[in-house]
């Protein structure tokens, strides 16, 4: 009994013996703990003497390139790749860190990075209350002396800071990054069809700039068709493919040394070694000839219509012919949307604004389409014939809707998303418009 307590005693020293020991682990408090991280991070950013490339991906997978420049008073100018002007002008706005659970960097005015986040689709195009899901608050993860590593606290982002170098500040400094970056530079290629060769193959090319991706559509020696899409980065001399494209024996990781050239809506670049030109074309290097019928298929199986709020995209403006001021009648006398209605009856499709009340939708006047498809090309036409209804303006958007629909050139239709096709016109691919399944 006396051995097992003189057991029991040691034990119970062993045990204060080591908790004495933890308890001398750290030699400073929780709170001088985390002020030497703060202290740490705070020398850190400062220190980037050229200041910092920003390289964000979103949790969709959407990649932006920023540049920061903070200095010791918690201000920082910015630099983004969202827009031309954004590219080209610094920003300043303020920042700081802060100890939350655990040491994060906020920027906490208004700035480039703020507007991505913005929750009305007006201010950058993201979605309504969440913009495009871009943090502003984000947490240290890991840390070496030129990368950053930082998630974002709300969205989990992960934004990583690297060292920029001098050349790179002083082409940011001389406003050079808003004539050569990608993303808002190629949506002024107004034509919907973009044609670039790379290897001996021509390629279409459909961006997605918001989304940060890119695919490529050609044909094979046999005629075939093929697609590639993958997301990009954008860096100060062109973009990064995430995933490359094989053209041909040529291998593409990204377009390098690019410019924009504002008067002939072009870039040139570098792309698997060569120089190469994206620009704007009339016609697809492939369209799927089956679209124009699965457009009319889908509405007619559904018992819906296709549906446009804007209307026509007119070389680049978008809601050209002005569709929402279109007035109906005392009953139904505000503008909803512009339909088109295949199999609306026997005899013909229905092209129509449609106008509503506090109760509902109605019909006023429309015009009755007769549609007919090209064996051969595969190009789609819908032809004016018949009148529906009263009050029919003689004059203005209406007239201008139908005129286009009613184009003798016809259209070629691309399926975009489940119940989405563009209408692209034969005629000028600056034409085109977005038609939404009801």
């Amino acid at each position: 009994m006396r051995l097992k307590l003189t057991c029991f005693l040691f034990m119970i020293l062993a045990i204060a013996g080591c908790k004495k020991e933890n308890d001398r682990a750290f030699d400073k408090s929780p709170d001088e703990r985390v002020n030497e991280l703060l202290e740490k991070y705070q020398t850190q950013l400062e220190g980037g003497t050229n200041g910092w490339m920003g390289y964000l991906t979103t949790d969709q997978g959407a990649n932006y390139t920023f540049y920061f420049k903070f200095n010791n008073q918690n201000r920082v100018v910015m630099y983004s790749d969202f827009t031309s002007e954004s590219a080209r002008i610094g920003e300043e706005s303020s920042y700081r860190l802060k100890a939350l659970q655990q040491v994060s960097l906020l920027f906490d005015t208004y700035s480039y990075i703020h507007v991505l986040a913005d929750p009305d689709p007006a201010v950058a195009g993201g979605e309504l209350g969440s913009g495009y899901n871009v943090d502003f608050e984000f947490y240290f993860d890991t840390a070496t002396n030129d990368t950053i590593n930082m998630v974002g606290r709300k969205h989990e982002n992960k934004l990583k800071l690297v060292r920029a170098t001098s050349e790179q500040a002083a082409y940011l400094a001389d406003g050079k990054w808003g004539n050569s970056v990608f993303s808002p530079n190629v949506g002024k290629i107004t034509n919907y069809w973009k044609i670039v060769v790379i290897g001996g193959i021509s390629y279409q090319v459909n961006v997605n700039a918001s989304g940060r991706t890119i695919t490529f559509t050609w044909r094979d020696a046999s005629g075939q068709p093929h697609s590639f899409t993958t997301s990009y980065q954008e860096t100060l001399d062109g973009i990064i493919l995430k995933d490359p494209l094989t053209a041909g024996s040529t291998i593409v990781t990204g377009f390098s040394n690019i410019t924009w050239n504002a008067t002939a809506n072009s870039f040139t670049f570098a792309a698997g070694g060569a120089s190469t030109t994206l620009a704007g074309t009339n016609t697809p290097v492939y369209f799927d000839r089956s679209a124009p019928g699965n457009f009319r298929a889908e509405a007619i199986n559904s018992g819906g219509y296709w549906a446009t709020y804007d209307g026509f995209v007119v070389n680049g403006v978008a809601g050209t012919y002005n569709l929402p001021s279109l007035t109906g009648n005392a009953t139904y006398p505000t503008y909803r949307y512009f339909i088109y209605w295949p199999g609306y009856n026997a005899s013909f499709d229905l092209l129509a604004p449609i106008f509503r009340n506090s109760s509902g939708l109605g019909l006023v006047y429309g015009a009755g389409m007769v549609y007919s498809q090209n064996a051969t090309t595969g190009v789609a036409r819908l032809t004016y014939t018949y009148i529906l209804g009263s009050g029919h303006p003689t004059t203005g958007p209406y007239i201008q809707m139908r005129n286009q629909v009613n184009n003798s050139g016809g259209y070629y239709f691309v399926k975009t998303a489940e119940g989405i096709y563009d209408m692209v016109s034969v005629a000028d691919s600056r034409i085109w418009i977005t038609w939404y399944l009801q």
